[in-house]
């Protein structure tokens, strides 16, 4: 495809986004009774206007780009993106408008879209779509609103889950108000709650959606094993040395060039024998950036140091010190955490 083409494409998928976005916005600001929404509906349509303020920057920066090798590299993420706003439109006009129980046709709207179908999964899955492509091409749109994605990204993250994990797996579905309420169970306990208030299941293959203990996203860290001597200012490390001032100066001088440098090489090598400094220089150059707010995670190895002389728990421990010190990271990993439960069981491949 040539490059005009391809750009053609690209601003087409763009436009069509837009239209995709101000389309879900206006069937959300139509509602004239919320009764039945669940929440996270008005917390989604609030970041509704900052991805449609980007998504007209992004067709800006394209149409005037003088690389054509930009329209190529946009597609993809805007490809993806346009899945994502579609099927939120679609939750949208399915579940918003008045009659019958909105809850009911939340459920199987998502169900119908399957595992990603949560209405914060999908504003989630947009926003992060934008992130990248603000990452790849920082003058696609001002810092101010950068920071704004950020900031949305970081608010949707904390959401309770609309649904639980398992909803498009369920069998049978309830829903709970203040009246009398029925479940419809298969095998095992049943408990019917016949007065006003809240029902929570027992034992069986009985599943309540909307009643049960959501789980935060900023706990789900917690479920990743952490080796608390790895950092480098791990309470077990607080008398080990740095570098003295003056010491060591051309090769620190050099690591912190790398480190602050856009030098391609994304490893830099650190070798030499048992005893030569190296982790005093490792530590030296941690400590400076760690000051700097510039350290993403640290991981000190030692022989016969129990979880820190092996690798078991190295991917998990610094994805947890990223989330901890790059805010932007933070709901990604999480999402990866709620998508995979189990993958702090993997292999460091996996990982």
């Amino acid at each position: 495809m040539t490059g005009i083409g391809e750009a053609g494409l690209v601003l087409g998928l763009i436009s069509s986004i837009v239209t995709i976005i101000d389309t879900t916005t206006q069937v959300y600001l139509a509602i004239e009774d919320e009764t039945g929404l669940p929440k996270n509906f008005k917390k989604a349509a609030a970041k509704l206007p900052l991805i449609s303020k980007l998504l007209e920057d992004a067709e800006t920066y394209v149409s005037k780009s003088a690389d054509k090798t930009i329209e190529a590299a946009f597609r993809p993420t805007i490809e993806d993106c346009k899945t994502q706003a579609t099927e939120l439109q679609q939750l949208f006009e399915k579940v918003i408008p008045k009659g019958g129980s909105r809850w009911d046709r939340y459920v199987k709207a998502a169900r119908t879209i399957g595992k990603g179908g949560r209405v914060e999964t999908l504003i989630q899955r947009i926003l992060d779509d934008l992130q990248l492509m603000t990452s790849k091409f920082p003058e696609v749109t001002t810092s101010r609103k950068k920071e704004k994605l950020v900031e949305a990204i970081e608010e949707v993250s904390k959401m309770e889950p609309s649904l639980t994990d398992d909803f498009d797996q369920m069998p049978t579905y309830a829903y709970y108000g203040s009246g009398p309420q029925n479940i419809n169970a298969s095998n095992g306990t049943q408990n019917n709650n016949t007065g006003a208030g809240n029902q929570n299941t027992g034992t069986g293959c009985q599943y309540i959606v909307g009643n049960y203990i959501a789980q935060d996203t900023r706990n789900q860290l917690s479920h990743l094993a952490f080796a608390e001597k790895a950092p480098f200012n791990s309470i077990d490390r607080q008398y080990e040395p740095t570098c003295h001032p003056d010491t060591r100066v051309d090769l620190v001088g050099k690591i912190y060039a790398w480190a602050d440098g856009q030098d391609k090489q994304r490893i830099f090598w650190l070798s030499g024998l048992a005893g030569t400094g190296k982790s005093t220089i490792a530590r030296t150059v941690a400590r400076e950036h760690s000051d700097k707010k510039r350290l993403g995670a640290s991981f000190f190895f030692s022989r016969g140091g129990g979880d820190v002389s092996h690798a078991r728990k190295f991917v998990t421990t610094i994805a947890v010190q990223l989330a901890e010190n790059v805010p932007s990271l933070k709901p990604h990993i999480c999402h990866a955490i709620a998508n995979r439960s189990r993958i702090a069981g993997l292999s460091l491949q996996d990982q």
